[in-house]
């Protein structure tokens, strides 16, 4: 939360300053029972983790309402693609495959995630960037492809 908060005082202080991108993960709004989150759902974070996420969103919107700061901040689903550290689950599910190593599950194989491809996530970010010096009408923007997989569909 110190760096947004660092970014924020930055662009905070020149006049007519260009908007502000920030990203955050889609665990802001902790566990869902069912279905997936929109925008507007409240920020309900269910780690450490995530509340550290959350807290440096609510930092980049109260720097928005305070001072004017324009920023728009976008919500995304898991990314993976090239370059992803291996010991995350989708390297790691390919690699231990490839080696023919079993795919390694954990607890009961029932958490589900929405995973997105890094480039379509940037892809839809592209639109947050073209809005330096405009006029923001939306804080808010999710990527997500709405695809929930569990651990263990994920591993079959």
């Amino acid at each position: 939360m110190i760096g947004t908060h660092v970014l924020l005082e930055a662009v905070a202080a020149p006049a007519g300053s260009d908007a502000s991108c920030r990203s955050r993960p889609t665990k802001v709004y902790g566990d869902i029972a069912e279905g997936a989150s929109v925008e507007t759902d409240a920020l309900r974070p269910s780690s450490p983790y995530s509340a550290s996420k959350a807290g440096g969103e609510l930092i980049v919107l109260a720097y928005r309402r305070t001072y004017g700061t324009p920023v728009v901040v976008t919500r995304s689903s898991n990314n993976y693609g090239p370059w992803q550290y291996p010991e995350k689950i989708v390297p790691l599910f390919v690699t231990n495959a490839l080696d023919g190593l079993p795919l390694p599950i954990y607890g009961d194989g029932r958490n589900v995630r929405d995973w997105i491809y890094v480039d379509d996530n940037c892809r839809a970010a592209r639109p947050c960037a073209a809005r330096r010096r405009r006029p923001v009408r939306s804080t808010t923007w999710e990527a997500a492809t709405r695809w929930p997989t569990s651990t263990s569909r994920g591993a079959s």
